[in-house]
């Protein structure tokens, strides 16, 4: 899969990261849903909500942090989320 395909992700908390690569998708907790950002994805800034991130890599589905609550930031195939666990 080429470079632009993928997105740039960071999921971090206080004490470090949980999750930095690349993937094809992530999923993330917004108020009563969830949310997929794809490659090229509208620039967002959004409150998160309790529950669970995952990431699409490789084909497969992986979760890598729950959360009470945070914060995401999408800009250019990048995705920066901000969890308080």
């Amino acid at each position: 899969m080429s470079k632009r395909q993928m997105l740039n992700v960071k999921v971090l908390s206080e004490n470090g990261p949980f999750f930095e690569g690349e993937c094809t998708a992530i999923f993330v907790p917004v108020k009563n849903e969830k949310i997929a950002i794809l490659p090229f994805h509208t620039p967002l800034i959004s409150l998160m909500t309790e529950g669970e991130i995952s990431v699409y890599v490789d084909g497969k589905s992986r979760s890598v942090a729950k959360l009470k609550e945070g914060i995401i930031y999408v800009g250019e195939n990048e995705v920066v989320a901000l969890v308080n666990g």
